[in-house]
């Protein structure tokens, strides 16, 4: 399935500025199959200028202690990084 991004944000993702993703999930997540779609079309329209890494929710619980949601990290979570590689 091919999504189609709104050209207000083609346009924002056409700036200079590097856009650092962290997906935050599991294999067996559902919700993250549907988003990894969305987010192949956001890659793409960012001509190179969106980095997206994907974190396995259990093997990297330094990232998901510091998003924690009364207690649980649900998933699939995506989190931006400041130019200092820090959650924002």
């Amino acid at each position: 399935m091919n999504f189609k991004l709104k050209d207000s944000l083609v346009q924002l993702l056409k700036k200079p500025k590097t856009i650092k993703l962290v997906l935050i999930t599991e294999p067996w997540s559902v919700d993250t199959a549907n988003i990894l779609r969305v987010l192949e079309s956001v890659e793409m329209a960012g001509l190179g200028k969106i980095q997206l890494m994907i974190f396995l929710r259990e093997n990297n619980t330094d990232i998901t202690e510091k998003i924690l949601n009364n207690a649980n990290t649900p998933i699939p979570r995506l989190l931006v990084l400041d130019r200092k590689n820090e959650i924002k």
